[in-house]
């Protein structure tokens, strides 16, 4: 995903937590979230869901081309990472994370597809400060992210 469309998220994201007032809660409390997302669709309703429950920014970059300088300049109070199973392309993007100093302190919450007592250990050993099996309740999804906020 280029710079454009990426801002293009940014804007479309700040505009609509405007709008959407209903659930929102002060603006010193309001958490900013970013999503690695796998796909548009999941990423989109992850977002939307999150802004309306939480109240939260919720912004959404793509594994396949993340912007990591994007990310940091968001500032980010927490980083859900959709993953399908542990793999390379999962575990490469959150050791990048680990790694830039931007980024580095961060709770990262991964998304996944299944969680067996080794992946568990892995995900505890690397650092993560949660792991969420898919499907999740996305009610119970905010409230487990709520507990990993700073």
């Amino acid at each position: 995903m280029g710079k454009i469309s990426v801002d293009r998220q940014l804007a479309t994201s700040a505009s609509q937590n405007q709008k959407s007032s209903k659930h929102k809660i002060s603006p010193q409390q309001t958490r900013r979230i970013m999503l690695f997302s796998q796909t548009h669709d999941l990423g989109r309703i992850i977002q939307l869901s999150l802004q309306e429950i939480a109240g939260w920014e919720v912004f959404v970059t793509y594994l396949h081309c993340p912007n990591l300088p994007f990310v940091a300049k968001i500032k980010p109070d927490l980083i859900l990472l959709d993953t399908s199973l542990p793999n390379l392309d999962e575990l490469t993007m959150l050791q990048m994370i680990q790694t830039c100093p931007a980024l580095e302190n961060i709770p990262v919450v991964l998304l996944t597809e299944r969680m067996s007592q080794s992946d568990r250990r892995l995900y505890e050993r690397l650092g993560v400060a949660e792991a969420i099996v898919k499907p999740f309740d996305l009610v119970k999804l905010t409230e487990q992210i709520t507990s990993k906020l700073k």
